[in-house]
């Protein structure tokens, strides 16, 4: 894969990075976002359930974040392997209570659409322990929308048999990995993260 990748795109990136990197262990946890990272556009696609989706998922993500502020689960992301370990926990945790409080539940690409803007959101936020963001920074999972998906194309020339990415082409967790490896391999490039490309390709409103 990497012989496709395009060469400008790349140079823009690694331009961005300095920027990017200004995001991480910056905010102070007193002041606390109580979207925890999910804004209601996101919700948008979240149809055809009996309670507000944002409610819920705000429901889930208040403890969760007041347990992570307690004492942040720092060895649980400390390696690779761990790290898939807790994101994984993450999600069936997430899954759990939403089956409770809806008379249906996430589907896969949602589901793990919104671990990883939460991720994406604690990754920003300064803990006791610099680790915790440090090891979020370096192993979490760019989150996967049409915006994401269509960037990584872009950035291997579009050479990947896919028009018009969204979402919902995560179907499982073979997809969500081959999509996370063909991210990682051009983050490799440029010596960054997943997470540093999730900042570069989303835009709000795009």
């Amino acid at each position: 894969m990497i012989k496709y990748i395009d060469q400008a795109q790349l140079s823009e990136f690694k331009k961005c990075l300095t920027d990017i990197r200004k995001n991480f262990g910056k905010k102070n946890t007193k002041n606390i976002d109580l979207s925890y990272g999910v804004e209601g556009n996101t919700f948008r696609a979240y149809r055809g359930f009996t309670k507000p989706p944002s409610s819920i998922f705000q429901e889930w993500a208040r403890p969760y974040t007041e347990k992570i502020i307690k004492a942040q689960p720092s060895a649980a992301v400390s390696t690779e392997s761990n790290f898939k370990k807790w994101h994984s926990d993450t999600a069936i945790s997430l899954s759990s209570q939403w089956n409770k409080a809806q008379d249906k539940g996430l589907s896969f690409a949602h589901t793990y659409k919104l671990v990883d803007l939460y991720i994406k959101w604690l990754s920003q936020f300064e803990f006791q322990d610099k680790s915790f963001v440090a090891h979020l920074t370096k192993y979490a999972s760019c989150a996967l929308d049409s915006q994401t998906l269509n960037k990584i194309n872009i950035c291997y020339s579009k050479c990947l048999p896919i028009s018009n990415p969204r979402m919902g082409d995560i179907h499982n967790a073979s997809t969500y990995e081959l999509c996370q490896e063909i991210i990682g391999n051009f983050c490799q490039s440029a010596g960054a993260t997943k997470l540093e490309f999730d900042f570069w390709a989303w835009r709000k409103g795009g």
